[in-house]
C-alpha cells in the first residue's frame, strides 16, 4: 500500500499494480480476510481513487474495483456508469454485474433503469444495453422487469432485438430472473406482434460446449450491432457449471465505436460522434485484465492498415498453476503413502480485425487457445524401496469466434461462426518400482491418445441462413473477378470508380453508399499494382 501511494515512474507498472491489488483484495474478501487494517486500507485506496481520479488514471481503479468485488463500491460505480465516458461506463457496468444480486439495492436498480432509458448524460445504445443486462442479472422485481420490457417499444430495432434475444437466452438457461420475465411477458401490452416482430441483426446465444454427469461447459455469445449494421460490441463467456456452483472461466469482449464515420453512415439514435476506436478486453478466472486497444482515430487505423503484418493482437498469454497438493499418509501396515498432484493451465487469447475497403468486407476473429496438464503421483515409500504409479493427462483446444460482415450491399450480410478445432487428449500411466540404493528403475508404461474431432457450435437458424447467403454471394463475386481479370487494368478501375462517384453524387446515397472519393481509393489502387 505504501508503494502504491508513492509516485511510480512507469505509468504502466503503476496501473498494473492497482489492478493486481484489486485481484488480491478480491481473494482475501472471498475468504473473509479483508476486515483487518491492511484490507480496509486497500478498500479505501481503490474507492478513493475511483471517486477522485481523472480520466487518465480512472480506468485501472475501476478494473481494480471490478476484481475486488466490494459491495461498498456500488455508489461510485453507479456514478461512473451514468457518466459521459463510454469505456468507464462499460467497466463500471462489468463490475456491477460481478457483484452478488443481494448487493444491488432497490435504489441502485432504479438508477440502472434510468440509465437504460437514456436519461441524464447516457445516450449511447451500447451503454444502455449494458445497464439492461446488469439490471436483469440483479434479479429485479416484477414492476422493474415489466417497465424495462415496455420501454423496448420506443427503442431502436437493434436494441430491442438484442434485449429480446438476451431475455430468451436467460429463460432457456433457467436464470433466477426467468420466472419474473415470463410473468411480465404475459402482459398484453408486451405480448403482441409489434413487440416480437422487431427486425435486426443483434443476437444473444447460449449453448453447450460439452456435457457430463458431474459438470457442463457452456458458452454465452452476445453481439450488438448498430442500426447501420456495424458491430458495436461482442461478448463471449465460457462457464464451467457444476450441480451447485458455476465458474466463469473466461470472458472476451470486443468493442467498437465511431466506425460509422469510416463508412459514411449516420449515427444511431442517441449516439455520439466519437473517434473510430476498437479494443478488446479479457477476464480470466474472475480477474479482469487491462483492455488492449487496436486503434484510436481514423489516422491511427490507416497507419496500422498499411504497417500491419497480419499478426493478431494478444490480450492474454501465460501459464497458470491452478493447484499443487502434496500429502503423506501412514497406512495401517505402517508404510507411508505419498500423494502429489499438480494442475497447470496455459492460455493464449488473441484478436484480429481485418477491414478491407476494396473488397467491402470486414472480418473479426477472436481465438482462445487453452492447454491443461494434470499430473498425479501416488507412491509407497520405505527405507529401501519405493513403488508407485504416475498418471499424466493433457489436452489442448482452440475456439475461434469469427464475425464476417460484407457491406457491398444493403442490408449488410453478417455471418457469425464459432468453431472448435480438432484436439488431442492424452493419458499416460506409468507404474514404477525402485530400490533406494540403486539407480535402476523398473517401470511399465501405458499411453492412450484420443483425437476429439472439431465442430462448429450451433448459434441460431437466422444466422445459418445469413451465412449461406453470404458465402453464395462471395462465391459469385470470385467467379466474376476471375473471368474478367479486371484488377490488371488500372484505367478501367479508375473509370468504374469515377462512374460510381458520379452516380453517387447525382442521387441520394442508399445505405451503404457504394462509392468513396478517388482520393481515398488512390493509395489502394497503387498498392494493389
Amino acid at each position: 500500500m505504501t508503494i502504491l501511494q508513492l509516485k511510480i515512474a512507469s505509468t504502466e507498472v503503476h496501473h498494473t499494480a492497482i489492478i493486481v491489488l484489486g485481484a488480491v483484495l478480491g481473494r482475501l474478501c472471498k475468504a473473509e480476510l479483508c476486515h483487518d487494517e491492511v484490507g480496509k486500507a486497500a478498500i479505501s485506496f481503490l474507492s478513493h481513487g475511483a471517486a477522485h481520479a481523472d480520466d487518465t488514471t480512472l480506468l485501472p481503479f475501476l478494473i481494480g474495483l471490478a476484481n475486488a468485488h466490494i459491495p461498498s463500491s456500488v455508489p461510485v460505480l453507479l456514478r461512473h456508469a451514468a457518466g459521459a465516458s463510454p469505456q468507464a461506463a462499460a467497466l463500471s457496468m462489468a463490475a456491477l454485474q460481478r457483484l452478488p444480486a443481494k448487493f444491488i439495492s432497490a435504489e441502485a436498480q432504479i438508477s440502472l433503469l434510468a440509465i437504460s432509458r437514456g436519461e441524464g448524460s447516457t445516450h449511447d445504445p451500447a451503454i444502455r444495453i449494458l445497464a439492461i443486462e446488469t439490471l436483469l442479472m440483479s434479479e429485479p422485481p416484477y414492476d422493474i422487469v415489466r417497465a424495462l420490457l415496455a420501454d423496448l417499444h420506443n427503442a431502436t430495432s437493434e436494441m430491442a432485438r438484442f434485449v429480446l434475444a438476451k431475455v430468451a437466452a436467460m429463460i432457456r438457461a433457467s436464470h433466477p430472473v426467468s420466472l419474473t420475465i415470463q410473468k411480465a411477458l404475459r402482459d398484453p401490452f408486451i405480448k403482441n406482434y409489434d413487440f416480437f416482430s422487431r427486425d435486426g441483426l443483434s443476437s444473444a446465444c447460449w449453448g453447450f460446449i460439452s456435457q457430463a454427469n458431474a459438470s457442463n461447459i457452456t458458452y454465452n455469445l452476445d453481439i450488438l450491432f448498430s442500426t447501420n449494421g456495424l458491430m458495436r460490441r461482442s461478448n463471449m463467456d465460457v462457464i464451467l457449471q457444476g450441480h451447485r456452483d458455476a465458474l466463469l472461466v473466461s470472458q472476451v469482449t470486443l468493442e467498437a465505436e465511431g466506425l460509422q464515420s469510416i463508412f459514411g453512415e449516420g449515427l444511431d439514435a442517441g449516439g455520439e460522434d466519437t473517434d473510430a476506436t476498437a479494443r478488446m478486453s479479457a477476464l480470466l478466472f474472475g480477474v479482469q485484465l487491462k483492455p488492449v486497444e487496436f486503434f484510436r482515430g481514423y489516422g491511427d487505423l490507416l497507419s496500422k492498415i498499411w504497417s500491419s503484418t497480419g499478426e493478431p493482437t494478444t490480450a492474454v498469454k501465460g501459464l497458470l498453476s491452478l493447484s499443487r497438493h502434496q500429502q503423506e499418509l501412514v497406512l495401517g501396515s505402517g508404510l507411508t503413502l505419498i500423494l502429489h498432484g499438480d494442475v497447470a493451465l496455459g492460455i493464449d487469447i488473441t484478436g484480429n480485425i481485418d477491414v478491407s475497403i476494396w473488397n467491402a468486407k470486414s472480418k473479426t476473429v477472436i481465438s482462445s487457445k487453452g492447454a491443461v496438464v494434470v499430473l498425479a503421483t501416488a507412491a509407497v515409500v520405505t527405507e529401501n524401496w519405493k513403488k508407485g504409479v504416475e498418471v499424466t493427462t493433457d489436452a489442448e483446444v482452440q475456439f475461434d469466434t469469427t464475425t464476417t460482415v460484407h457491406f457491398s450491399r444493403s442490408p449488410y450480410l453478417i455471418c457469425l461462426q464459432m468453431e472448435r478445432s480438432t484436439f488431442p487428449y492424452r493419458e499416460k500411466m506409468v507404474h514404477f518400482s525402485a530400490y533406494q540404493k540403486e539407480e535402476h528403475v523398473l517401470e511399465s508404461k501405458r499411453v492412450r491418445v484420443v483425437r476429439i474431432p472439431g465442430a462448429e457450435l450451433p448459434l441460431h437458424p437466422a444466422n445459418s441462413e445469413m451465412c449461406k447467403q453470404m458465402f453464395a454471394t462471395l462465391g459469385s463475386l470470385r467467379s466474376s473477378v476471375a473471368e474478367s481479370d479486371s484488377f490488371t487494368d488500372l484505367q478501367g478501375m479508375k473509370g468504374e470508380l469515377a462512374n460510381k462517384n458520379t452516380t453517387c453524387h447525382q442521387t441520394p446515397c442508399q445505405k451503404p453508399c457504394p462509392c468513396l472519393s478517388m482520393n481515398f481509393y488512390q493509395p489502394l489502387l497503387l498498392r494493389r499494382l
